[in-house]
């Protein structure tokens, strides 16, 4: 009776500590646990590294931010723990969070509306 308590308890530790050694822990200072592309920005102002890529595909970038705008799959735009791939609704978030040079150039681009062509309209 007395070996079958003891390797009870001994196989009690063991399947305890694999639980404890499998436990992950989520780092704070990470993008993809925060807001995403709105973390990178708050956080390099200088627009340097806008962008939030997943910890896997960017396990090198400690923070997660990074220059160039990852794929759908590695790129948590909203942060929260999602990829843009799996979250679609973000889609928006994560354009409006690129670099303003490419909202500018969209919004200054003349239109054929408003090009001269030269030609007499006729009604003068």
């Amino acid at each position: 009776m007395r070996t079958i308590l003891s390797l009870s308890v001994c196989g009690f530790g063991l399947g305890l500590g694999a639980a404890i050694g499998c436990v992950t822990v989520t780092p704070t200072d990470h993008c993809m646990n925060g807001d995403g592309d709105a973390w990178c920005a708050e956080r390099y102002p200088d627009g340097s590294r806008p962008f939030c890529g997943w910890d896997l595909c960017f396990e090198d970038v400690e923070d997660g931010c990074v220059a160039e705008q990852p794929v759908p799959e590695c790129h948590s735009a909203c942060g929260d723990r999602t990829k843009l791939s799996e979250d679609p609704e973000c889609d928006a978030v994560a354009e409006g969070s690129s670099s303003s040079d490419d909202v500018s150039v969209s919004a200054t681009a003349p239109t054929s509306a408003t090009e001269p062509t030269g030609e007499p309209t006729g009604s003068s």
